[in-house]
């Protein structure tokens, strides 16, 4: 049963492996293989995924569960596992050798390790679908470092320049710090709840020791922390009391998770290693770790309202996840409208954009079940839209020429790159290359919410919640935040119009060389740009297609909630090696 359930990660981590291995080998054939290689094992574990979802569709269970309880597929996580499988193909490839020896692309130069960077690559993919489907601390824990720290490797290998391994550094140093810090805040919910499990049955069974009469007895405890937290909810609350240790647990884990999503505090990396970075890197940065962050405090806050229909955590969870968002929105549209390079501004764009998505996720909270389901449809119907928005605009200044020098300290060096990076480096090439230029206006455009694209109806389906008035007071909270949302939206629009004039109002570059040459495209990227501006344009035109998504997402929403369609022993190893620890310690 475990092997089934986890088998889009085996097929993801067996694929790995095999890339590994290919990367022994040096000829010209290897990199080429190691990019259909990938993307066979991406759809393979799609596959596989849809399969599960059909399972869980067709049967009477709302969740697969291993016989352990330590791991559980909903619709929620089946919705997870699609959307980054999905993106990830258009990730992996974008990281395709184009290249006559199979070194990289114009973007990209991982030279002869193409098999170990896109084995890298699957394995943070793999650790999305860990943390979308565990159901425990460990594997949590196990699933976020999963996805992490390849791409830590991912940085410092995707172009042999300085800048590149300065800003590998400061991501793992600070990314070593937030796992610290997040083991400690797991460490402490361990310590006060008696239990790893974050979902389980009402009571479990284990044996200890009674000092009075030296007899072993068994006793009974929750099965989970869910169980836990709703036992101290008790029949006459609607939200749970929390201990001080679980507090100070929770406000832990969810500082160490804004590192993943380059949300305040903990975003000032997001600059230098975004650009830092190749630009293929910076798109996937710009999505899995964004991702494994929204979908692990999507399932602990599930978890801390008991795990119940009626979501509803804790009120100090909801003010601090209001005070994280305002400050991430405002923090991040106001340092990208400073920026001259496009690469550091879709960075902080970044931080806005995490801002945009806990503010849905505090709407969800403050509004509760059914009235906030709304709120948390939006933001799982924002994930995937946003996704496709960056990998397109990256996309296209991986096809766009640079500058042939620059001026530092009044010397003329080379460029960092050989592609388009800043504002000055796309003056005008929006008339040279036309349908590039096109293809960068979708991007931007729907990244600033204008109408008939996508990031409209995702812009739009995050704030109305918001003014839907559910009752006759007025929550000044909701309303405010909402209002606060429109502000940002409008600040963004700013510096992404500017990209715009840049590309096609401001005269051609002089820098640009006499006879420019597109770097070589190749199919993939093609069908890249090509695919995710059919998907911006058709999600933003064509209802059919917006609401498709937007009942996916709803499911996905509705699907935290579900009971276990295999039996749970009602005592497993773990509650064992915890009672033989008691009876030790008593003696």
């Amino acid at each position: 049963m475990l092997a089934s359930i986890l088998l889009p990660e085996i097929i993801l981590t067996v694929a790995a492996c095999v890339l590994f291995l290919l990367g022994l080998s040096r000829g010209r054939a290897g990199p080429r293989a190691a990019v259909g290689i990938a993307l066979v094992a991406l759809i393979a574990s799609l596959v596989c995924v849809f399969s599960q979802a059909g399972q869980i569709s067709e049967g009477s269970a709302t969740v697969l569960a291993d016989e352990g309880n330590q791991f559980r597929i909903s619709a929620f996580a089946s919705y997870i596992r699609m959307i980054a499988l999905g993106v990830g193909v258009l990730l992996i490839l974008i990281q395709s050798p184009t290249k006559r020896d199979g070194s990289g692309n114009d973007s990209l130069d991982y030279g002869r390790d193409a098999g170990e960077f896109l084995g890298l690559s699957l394995l943070s993919l793999a650790g999305i679908l860990l943390v979308a489907s565990s159901n425990d601390l460990v594997t949590l824990f196990l699933g976020i470092e999963l996805a992490s720290i390849p791409t830590y490797i991912l940085v410092a290998t995707g172009r042999p320049l300085s800048q590149a391994q300065e800003a590998s550094l400061k991501y793992f140093f600070l990314g070593a710090v937030s796992a610290a810090i997040l083991l400690l805040g797991f460490a402490y919910l361990y310590g006060s709840t008696g239990t790893t499990r974050l979902i389980g049955p009402e009571l479990v069974e284990y044996r200890a020791f009674d000092p009075a009469t030296g007899a072993a007895i068994v006793k009974e405890r929750p099965g989970g922390i869910a169980q836990m937290i709703a036992t101290q909810i008790g029949e006459n609350q609607t939200t749970p009391t929390l201990t001080g240790w679980q507090m100070l647990a929770l406000a832990l884990v969810f500082i160490a998770l804004t590192f993943k999503l380059a949300a305040f505090p903990l975003h000032s990396y997001a600059g230098d290693v975004y650009e830092g970075s190749a630009t293929p890197v910076t798109a996937f940065l710009s999505f899995v770790p964004k991702l494994v962050g929204i979908v692990a405090i999507i399932k602990l806050l599930h978890v801390f309202s008991g795990a119940t229909v009626n979501f509803n955590p804790p009120e100090q969870l909801d003010r601090l996840l209001v005070a994280l968002a305002v400050v991430t929105m405002f923090l991040g549209n106001v340092l990208a409208l400073r920026q001259v390079s496009v690469k550091r501004m879709l960075a902080y764009s970044s931080v806005a954009h995490s801002g945009y998505l806990l503010a849905g996720i505090a709407l969800f909270a403050l509004r509760g079940s059914p009235m906030g389901d709304s709120s948390l449809t939006a933001v799982l119907f924002y994930i995937p839209i946003y996704g496709v928005m960056t990998t397109l605009a990256l996309s296209v200044l991986m096809l766009l020429p640079t500058r042939q020098s620059m001026r530092v300290l009044g010397k003329n060096v080379a460029p960092p790159a050989t592609t388009a990076e800043t504002l000055e480096d796309i003056a005008g090439t929006g008339r040279l290359h036309p349908m590039l230029g096109l293809a960068m206006a979708v991007a931007c455009l729907s990244l600033a919410g204008i109408p008939l694209t996508a990031g409209f109806w995702a812009k739009y389906e995050l704030i109305a919640p918001a003014f839907t008035k559910t009752s006759a007071n007025i929550d000044t909270t909701v309303l405010g935040l909402g209002v606060i949302i429109l502000i940002n939206s409008a600040i963004g629009a700013a510096y992404y119009l500017r990209v715009v004039a840049a590309m096609w109002a401001q005269p051609t570059a002089e820098h640009l060389p006499k006879n420019p040459n597109l770097p070589v495209r190749g199919l993939a990227m093609g069908i890249v740009v090509l695919g995710a501006s059919l998907i911006i344009l058709l999600l933003g035109t064509v209802s059919q297609a917006k609401e498709l998504l937007k009942i996916e997402a709803q499911q996905a929403a509705s699907g935290l909630d579900g009971r276990v369609g295999s039996p749970i022993p009602e005592a497993d190893q773990e509650d064992e090696d915890v009672a033989g620890l008691v009876e030790s310690n008593v003696r």
